[in-house]
């Protein structure tokens, strides 16, 4: 029987020392992501930022008690039309404690985190 979702296998992911110090996740930055996957977080507790000048979105991220991870999106999802912009470019992810520090990070958030923006990367990867 097929597990419908990873359990006992699920890698775990850490920081490298380097993001743990600074906060920053640079090896997601400047990369290309499908829209589509980037939007399908928005199911596991991810949320996308306020409209700023022209509908635009251009923060998206999810915060929790213990980590939080913030990402600047350029383009932008546009409000009216999420296709219309097409895929966004991870231009800054940054991860804290949710007071600016990367001291106390709760490491299962931690991973389940980095695990959602491993797939999304891969999901452009792959198109």
């Amino acid at each position: 029987i097929l597990q419908p979702f990873e359990q006992l296998a699920r890698p775990v992911h850490t920081l490298t020392d380097e993001e743990r110090a600074s906060g920053r996740l640079t090896r997601f930055e400047n990369r290309p992501v499908d829209v589509g996957a980037l939007l399908a977080l928005t199911r596991r507790g991810w949320e996308r930022g306020a409209p700023m000048d022209a509908g635009i979105e251009q923060e998206f991220g999810r915060a929790e008690p213990g980590c939080a991870v913030s990402i600047d999106l350029n383009p932008g999802i546009t409000v009216g039309d999420v296709y219309e912009a097409g895929d966004q470019t991870f231009a800054t992810v940054r991860m804290t404690d949710g007071s600016g520090s990367t001291r106390d990070l709760d490491p299962v958030l931690v991973s389940e985190m980095l695990a959602d923006l491993v797939h999304v990367a891969a999901a452009e990867a792959t198109r």
